[in-house]
């Protein structure tokens, strides 16, 4: 990394401390989990006290471009780049593996760097103490790998100590509880009326086994989501598919709780029916509690969970279709989503993009269980923990918007920096008044790319190709087949180019101008009134051409 170098004179104010870092990290010259310098470093570089330093450090922190690390200093905040398969692989069924005492920081970031989703720390298995060291341990782990890792804490609703327990778990600020032994709904309630005293907003997954059938409908409406013992309710009067349905109904996340005791290494792959299944049933993932060699070995028991993941998924989405059915109890909620899916399965769209404050949107998005994965972005990093538990859900952390600045612009251009989009990707943008403020229910459809000119549309369709200029008549005779021809008006003489060409802008108007009566009589797809376009268009540029929308953009853009 280079040396940064100061400034002087009257912009030595917190202000110019700002900008100056703002450009910094915007340029790439400090990237994603990067160590600002100290206070005490920034104050001689730029000549001014620490106070204005502090200043201007807490304005970057509020816009979220970057955070603070108890005990180590600041660094840049954001999301980590990643190549398009990695992320393809993130967006299946979560993984929450229950963490083993003998997990260090290594085998944690391990985990972490290879897929799992959840980490979550059985309370009754450890004393205070070494409870509070595995927390420490998991939030070191997830910044060594520059990831986002809810941590939940597991407790039994049998435990005499339960509310001191609990008392514990919401001063540590994590992001849920997972409650073992749920009967009925008092259980869920006793927990929330503690966390409620502490002031926790934390979420309270309930995990039920066949003794909780009868109360499963109430607890599905108090808590955040349940996990069910797959082979507890395997004999149940009431189904799987049964209380699936209604925690989709109810926009709750469900997750089949398994144990895993053996590993691939050993030749065996237990543990990938029940992934399989859970999968295939619309689950959001599986709670993994391990033993034996799958707690000795627990990446490659991690792998094989993953592989049996993938294959179920292409399963699912090769057999997806949109239900005319409600998924959803709301409505209005219902009719946005499947409005989203109907649009993207229309248009082909490589994913979703979903500007959330409190997670809701993208959770609900989730339960249609399309092919395209939900890139939810938000300013709350709770929030986006919280969702990295969520079916096919990837979220992404954004700074705060600028006056007048669009929502969904911001989300955009937060995917492309991460490298979960690139320009000529189509994509269905989804907002929802319930969940982003000041906003109204919206579903656009969006072309990621750099649209150059615009004009009208003679003809239909899309093409793509190198740009060949016609400025003069000496560039008659340059060589046009199955290039776009560029011209700035076109006469008897430039009907040979129009024959050979694939496409045609032009910057002369009108349906009545000579290159739109060629155009349609050859049947070529031509774009006139493009202001300027001889200027902005360099020669032999890749371009690709909206006849329809009359639109121009730069590269080669995939628009179905």
């Amino acid at each position: 990394m280079e040396e940064v170098q100061g400034r002087s004179g009257s912009e030595k104010s917190y202000r110019a401390i700002a900008e100056y870092l703002r450009q910094a990290i915007e340029n790439d010259h400090y990237r994603c989990g990067d160590r600002l310098p100290s206070e005490k470093e920034l104050s001689a570089l730029f000549n001014v006290s620490r106070s204005s330093v502090r200043e201007a450090l807490t304005a970057l922190e509020y816009v979220g471009l970057i955070e603070v690390r108890g005990g180590s200093g600041y660094y840049v905040a954001g999301n980590k780049t990643v190549a398009l398969d990695e992320f393809i692989k993130q967006c299946h069924a979560k993984v929450i593996l229950c963490a083993e005492a003998g997990w260090g920081i290594k085998t944690l970031k391990s985990l972490l760097l290879r897929g799992m989703d959840g980490v979550a720390l059985p309370f009754e298995e450890m004393d205070s103490s070494g409870w509070s060291r595995q927390i420490r341990a998991v939030w070191q782990a997830a910044h060594d790998a520059a990831v986002l890792a809810p941590i939940l804490a597991e407790v039994s609703i049998a435990d005499p100590a339960l509310v001191e327990r609990m008392q514990l778990i919401a001063a540590a600020k994590i992001d849920g509880v997972v409650i073992a032994g749920v009967r009925s709904l008092d259980d869920v309630l006793a927990v929330r009326q503690t966390l409620d005293t502490e002031g926790s907003q934390m979420q309270v997954f309930a995990l039920c086994n066949d003794a909780a059938r009868e109360s499963v409908e109430t607890i599905i409406r108090v808590s955040d989501g349940v996990i069910l013992d797959a082979e507890a309710w395997e004999h149940a009067q009431t189904t799987l598919p049964e209380v699936i349905s209604r925690c989709c109904l109810s926009g709750k996340q469900v997750y089949l709780a398994i144990r895993l005791e053996e590993t691939a290494q050993y030749g065996s792959s237990p543990g990938s029916d029940a992934i399989s299944r859970a999968v295939l049933l619309g689950c959001d993932g599986v709670y993994v509690r391990t033993g034996g060699a799958a707690q000795k070995y627990p990446v490659d028991a991690l792998n094989m969970l993953r592989d049996a993941a993938s294959t179920a998924q292409e399963k699912l989405i090769s057999r997806s279709e949109l239900r005319g059915g409600r998924m959803l109890a709301s409505p209005v909620a219902n009719a946005l989503c499947a409005s989203a899916a109907q649009a993207a399965a229309a248009m082909k769209a490589v994913a979703f993009v979903v500007p959330t404050e409190t997670g809701l949107t993208p959770r609900l998005l989730a339960k249609y269980h399309q092919g395209p994965p939900i890139l939810a972005v938000t300013q709350n990093p709770q929030v986006a923990r919280r969702l990295r538990l969520v079916w096919g859900v990837q979220p992404l952390l954004s700074r705060r918007t600028m006056r007048q600045e669009s929502v969904m612009q911001l989300s955009v251009d937060t995917c492309l920096q991460a490298g979960y989009l690139h320009d000529g990707d189509s994509v269905v943008g989804v907002i929802g008044n319930m969940d982003v403020q000041d906003s109204r229910h919206s579903i656009q459809l969006i072309t990621v790319g750099d649209v150059i000119l615009k004009g009208q549309g003679v003809g239909e369709g899309i093409v793509s190709g190198r740009v060949t200029l016609i400025r003069s008549s000496l560039d008659l005779t340059k060589n046009v087949t199955n290039k776009i021809l560029v011209v700035s008006g076109t006469d008897a003489e430039h009907v040979p180019l129009l024959q050979e060409a694939a496409g045609v802008i032009v910057e002369e108007g009108g349906f009545s101008s000579h290159a739109a009566i060629s155009c349609l009589s050859l049947g070529k797809p031509a774009i006139i009134g493009a202001s300027e376009a001889t200027q902005l268009l360099l020669e032999d540029e890749q371009i690709t051409m909206d006849i329809m929308r009359g639109l121009i953009f730069r590269g080669w853009v995939n628009l179905g």
